[in-house]
């Protein structure tokens, strides 16, 4: 007999593009929808989770689309309490930076914050997951 775990039933409106990409990759991976859309909610909670809740952090940020968007060197020298290392490529004709922070979550947040504000794409990403004595606040 199989462990169930409860689950609950809503609606989400997306953008058709999206919801037809979404179709498509499911699939092809041969996976239900709602099996992807669990995973992506049950990422994009860990992920945020490290910014809204106090603690030391450790962290990955992505940027994209920043070609002619900032002074991305300004802007890690104002952040330097946090910002470990940072390497700027060109992949796909397109600017990439990937900038290591660790620090208090809301230095972090902050930085991040700054980035978007820029009109970039910035994803961060915990280098560290909740566990240990650090109760998840969300996933349990």
């Amino acid at each position: 007999m199989r462990n169930e775990v409860a689950k609950r039933r809503f609606g989400v409106s997306l953008p058709e593009s999206l919801a037809k990409a979404l179709d498509e990759l499911s699939a092809r991976l041969s996976v239900p929808r709602s099996a992807l859309i669990q995973e992506a909610v049950e990422n994009l909670i860990e992920d945020y989770s490290h910014l809204i809740r106090p603690h030391q952090c450790v962290g990955l940020i992505v940027v994209t689309g920043i070609e002619g968007k900032l002074d991305t060197q300004r802007l890690l020298e104002e952040h330097r309490q946090v910002v470990r290392s940072s390497s700027h490529y060109h992949a796909g004709g397109r600017c990439l930076e990937l900038i290591v922070v660790e620090g208090h979550s809301e230095r972090i947040a902050r930085f991040l914050s700054e980035l978007r504000a820029f009109g970039c794409n910035a994803r961060f990403i915990p280098l560290h997951s909740y566990g240990g004595s650090f109760e998840h606040p969300y996933l349990g």
